[in-house]
């Protein structure tokens, strides 16, 4: 039966109705402002989209973790699943996109040591012919061979989908005192704002060239 309950779920049954409301609005608080006013990329759709995102997905396991046992079994699986396929998806997508841009930079630091200049003389499009195939082929197929050989999906994907298995599904952390307690939400919160933070800024490196943010 201790399966059942949350991680935070004893230690929150414990506190008084008053600590409850005020440690509510604090953390709420904390993760929406910390998320939206450490992260700017300048175009505020985006910037309110992802302080949004993040607050809604770190105070769903927050919250459920409160009083996990109180919900019916069906809501529960959803609740866990989501948060599973959130937080996974959210970190291979951040990996990605960084891989993606250190490849990209790297490839076009290559073509530009060249030195091309686009000519109708036959000599400068022989050199571009032979060029661009190359280009393609450390751009796309180079980038692909690395990820596979360094196994980086196991960082980005595998790595964080069985942690949160462990932390959700098995309940291998339990908080059942004030210092877990608060290292629980605190690190959820944390994690939250870091991420968003790094989102916003491989956002701004991929938009830097063709947007002034």
């Amino acid at each position: 039966m201790a399966r059942l309950n949350g991680i935070t779920e004893t230690y929150w049954a414990s506190m008084k109705e008053d600590d409850k409301l005020k440690w509510k609005f604090f953390s709420k608080g904390l993760v929406f402002f910390g998320t939206l006013y450490l992260t700017k990329t300048g175009f505020l759709p985006f910037d309110y989209a992802v302080a949004a995102a993040t607050t809604i997905f770190s105070m769903l396991i927050i919250e459920s973790q409160r009083t996990y046992k109180r919900f019916s079994p069906k809501l529960r699986k959803r609740i866990v699943r989501t948060c599973i396929f959130l937080g996974t998806w959210g970190t291979t997508t951040i990996g990605v996109l960084y891989f993606s841009l250190v490849a990209v930079s790297a490839a076009s630091g290559a073509l530009e040591s060249y030195n091309l200049v686009l000519s109708t003389n036959p000599r400068d499009l022989f050199k571009l012919a032979i060029l661009i195939p190359i280009f393609l082929v450390v751009i796309f197929y180079t980038p692909i061979k690395i990820f596979r050989e360094l196994h980086i999906e196991q960082i980005i994907y595998r790595l964080p989908h069985t942690k949160l298995i462990d932390l959700l599904v098995k309940k291998k952390f339990k908080a059942d005192s004030l210092l877990s307690f608060l290292n629980f939400e605190y690190a959820i919160i944390a994690s939250c704002t870091l991420y968003s933070i790094i989102l916003t800024e491989l956002v701004r490196a991929y938009l830097s060239p063709f947007i002034k943010l």
